[in-house]
């Protein structure tokens, strides 16, 4: 394995192999994080993550240097060409209990190896499944990639032992939301459909991209709905646009809008669909 190849951190601007046990971030998951596709040195969707990144922390009262982060950004890519960075901001070490009163603010930037794009989920789709475990309503989250990734976590565990490629996630109330790890399209009659965000989900990289570019539809989405539509597809800005080809015995063929923006976002990244 090589240098560029093996797990990389920075702590605070210095190479690190932990960060204290005290940080908030460790202790109550307070901060926020993004997963970064890097393409020959480049970061195709920079703005918006720095958009969201920034947008966050200052929705959340996190400590952030944006012009510190900048420059250490710049220091550790130096050199590097496809991979992906990971950057978290926590509210560092401080305070007493829950309150984040005296924190000062810390930032943690990591290097991971590519991940391979396209691959064969890519060019012939994924099996889907509804999780059973629920998101729940958090207006002042909502929207926003934070550090407790819980809901995440125990619905990505139920698709162990199965050959499904992804989870949907639905509400309280059964809406569908977003997959476990990537934010859901839907295509009617060539209109895009995205689920609506406003109480709970990521508002991830790539749907704030595909919202800018296309005339997106923001809804509510029920499961009924969803096993209608004409085409779906699941996307993050890490792995790209991937087709879901089945759920609860409903087929699908990754059709013409599919394929259509998962070209853009391959040239974008530099690759051959």
């Amino acid at each position: 394995m090589s240098s560029e190849q093996a797990p990389m951190f920075w702590v605070d601007g210095e190479p690190a192999t932990a960060v204290p046990l005290t940080d908030r971030g460790f202790q109550y998951g307070d901060g926020v994080f993004e997963t970064i596709r890097v393409v020959q040195g480049q970061i195709p969707f920079f703005d918006l993550h720095w958009q969201r990144l920034t947008d966050s922390c200052r929705a959340l009262s996190l400590p952030l240097d944006e012009v510190l982060l900048r420059t250490q950004l710049n220091d550790f890519l130096a050199g590097r060409q496809d991979g992906t960075l990971k950057i978290m901001v926590t509210r560092g070490s401080g305070g007493r209990g829950y309150n984040p009163a005296g924190a000062g603010g810390r930032t943690v930037l990591g290097w991971f190896a590519p991940v391979p794009l396209p691959d064969h989920r890519s060019r012939d789709g994924v099996s889907v499944m509804f999780c059973t475990t629920p998101l729940g309503h958090s207006p002042a989250l909502a929207g926003h990639k934070h550090l407790n990734r819980l809901e995440q976590v125990l619905a990505r565990d139920e698709l162990n032992g199965t050959d499904f490629g992804e989870g949907l996630m639905q509400d309280l109330q059964g809406r569908v939301i977003e997959g476990t790890m990537s934010n859901l399209f839907l295509v009617e009659s060539g209109r895009i459909i995205t689920p609506d965000l406003s109480l709970c989900g990521v508002n991830g990289v790539l749907r704030r991209w595909l919202c800018q570019s296309e005339a997106v539809t923001i809804a509510s989405v029920s499961r009924e709905q969803l096993l209608a539509v004409d085409e779906v597809f699941i996307g993050n800005s890490v792995m790209g646009v991937v087709p879901v080809v089945s759920c609860e015995g409903r087929q699908w063929q990754p059709g013409p809008v599919t394929r259509r923006v998962q070209q853009e976002v391959f040239q974008l990244f530099h690759v051959d669909g």
